[in-house]
């Protein structure tokens, strides 16, 4: 039966988030708890909490957030959902990771693997594949790392979802670019660049983009890598994303300081501003002096 009331309070919530009053969708969050509660309706409860640990966790509140997920967790093994329980361990193992607990954030992360997998999700289980991968590969054991993140594309190839796919090439391309693995590098980058255009996703381009730039530039292909970080500032721009494009403007302009110092400084110039808005104000400022020295 429909709790309306609880309803009513999730809607509001979401209504302060658009416009940004957070504390009081954080009062609308636990307003919804408490009203699922009464109706002893266990999984609406532990979606009221998980919404309220994933705004906690947005204003940096991490020890609230942590309490909500682990208290939303507890309500959802009591209700058997097995996709919620493995939504909210990934949540607890990026904050375990982040925090340097990386024993608990792998258990985490295995659980949510087994409980996407018993849920019948396979694009979850390879989300979970990959978050191991990013695990094994912080604590240097990259050839694991690269194993994790092949399971995982090809989870996701098997399900269709080209835009998983094209995250698992992103991360098994920045990790052989990490290890110095250039050729097999631009060949994720390449592919995944394929997948996200494939998708529309402006921004995936765009990163794929900067990391072709970025592996050229180490395999001394300096046209390549110009060529690159000049289309990924087009799309970051295109897709609104103020420090993508400053960083690859930045990129760009390093690249053209010797060839094209008039070049250079333009672009160092332009991302200077670009730093500035998006609060980036120390890269701001280190551009600003690298085009001042390429003054005529």
């Amino acid at each position: 039966m429909p709790n309306t009331k609880a309803d009513a309070a999730l809607t509001e919530a979401r209504d302060h988030m658009m416009s940004e009053r957070t504390q009081q969708a954080a009062d609308a969050y636990r307003r919804a708890r408490l009203f699922f509660h009464e109706s002893e309706d266990l999984e609406g409860e532990a979606g009221a909490l998980t919404q309220l640990g994933d705004l906690e966790l947005h204003q940096g509140r991490t020890n609230a957030a942590r309490a909500a997920f682990t208290e939303a967790l507890t309500l959802c093994s009591q209700s058997d959902s097995h996709h919620h329980q493995a939504e909210i361990l990934v949540r607890l193992g990026d904050l375990a990771h982040r925090d340097g607990y990386l024993d608990l954030a792998r258990n985490q992360f295995l659980a949510a693997r087994e409980q996407f997998r018993a849920a019948g999700d396979s694009s979850g289980e390879a989300q979970a594949l990959r978050h191991l991968g990013h695990l094994e590969a912080d604590e240097g054991r990259e050839d694991k790392a690269l194993d994790y993140y092949a399971r995982a594309r090809l989870l996701a190839r098997e399900m269709g979802d080209v835009r998983g796919e094209a995250s698992c090439l992103k991360s098994l391309a920045a990790l052989h670019a990490r290890v110095g693995h250039g050729d097999r590098a631009r060949e994720a980058y390449e592919r995944a660049l394929e997948l996200f255009r494939t998708n529309g996703d402006t921004l995936g381009q765009a990163s794929m983009l900067t990391g072709l730039g970025s592996v050229m530039r180490g395999m001394g292909n300096s046209a390549g890598a110009i060529t690159n970080f000049t289309a990924a500032a087009a799309m970051f721009a295109k897709g609104g994303d103020l420090l993508g494009e400053a960083q690859a403007l930045a990129a760009l302009a390093a690249l053209e300081t010797d060839q094209e110092p008039g070049h250079a400084r333009r672009h160092y110039n332009r991302a200077a501003e670009l730093f500035a808005r998006a609060g980036a104000e120390s890269d701001g400022l280190a551009c600003r002096e690298a085009a001042l020295a390429l003054a005529p």
